[in-house]
């Protein structure tokens, strides 16, 4: 049985019942922020925030992932969403006063919405 052989039995209980919550953060706790792990991290920390939706660890971890990989927001929704529950830390206010969002994305959204 090779090193990885226990995670991919336990990605694959995951599968088998979605609801395990201990056997989902087991993993988290596994993968930590290591960036080869962000697809698995990013599915798994979906799941926890559809049954909670400001679970803090798991929004603070989406916001890294997404700065870190350059996505067009660069996790700002996550910070805003941290913010919201009470849980964002300086650093992270810090990040979200830097991280405004560009006048043609802001313009893109309400264009999209029909209105200012």
């Amino acid at each position: 049985m090779t090193r990885a052989a226990p995670w991919v039995a336990f990605e694959k209980a995951l599968e088998a019942d979605p609801a395990r919550r201990p056997l989902r953060e087991l993993l988290l706790e596994r993968y930590g922020d290591d960036p080869q792990y962000d697809a698995l991290v990013r599915q798994h920390r979906t799941m926890v925030l559809q049954e909670e939706p400001l679970h803090a660890p798991s929004l603070r971890a989406l916001a890294n992932i997404d700065a870190r990989t350059g996505a067009r927001d660069g996790g700002r929704r996550f910070l805003e969403l941290l913010a919201v529950a009470g849980k964002i830390t300086d650093e992270e206010r810090h990040r979200l006063a830097h991280n405004v969002p560009k006048a043609e994305d802001r313009a893109g959204r309400l264009a999209r919405r029909g209105g200012p």
